[in-house]
């Protein structure tokens, strides 16, 4: 079906990823987070060292990461 094949493949795919959850954590989240941080981490992973909050969208009580 060529292009328009293509595209409704990538369309069916991403749809397909949006919908799945891992541990209750929508797959997409970090591509839709409201912080500019959470986003170029998505992108230039720095080691787990480096982070001292986590994620907003996990929602926990204490936002301090413990060592």
């Amino acid at each position: 079906m060529g292009l328009f094949g293509m595209s409704i493949g990538g369309l069916i795919l991403l749809f397909h990823l949006a919908k799945i959850e891992v541990l209750g954590v929508p797959y997409l989240s970090p591509f839709v987070s409201d912080g500019k941080q959470q986003f170029v981490d998505t992108i230039f992973r720095l080691p787990i060292a480096f982070f001292k909050k986590r994620p907003n969208n996990l929602e926990t009580k204490n936002q301090r990461r413990q060592r």
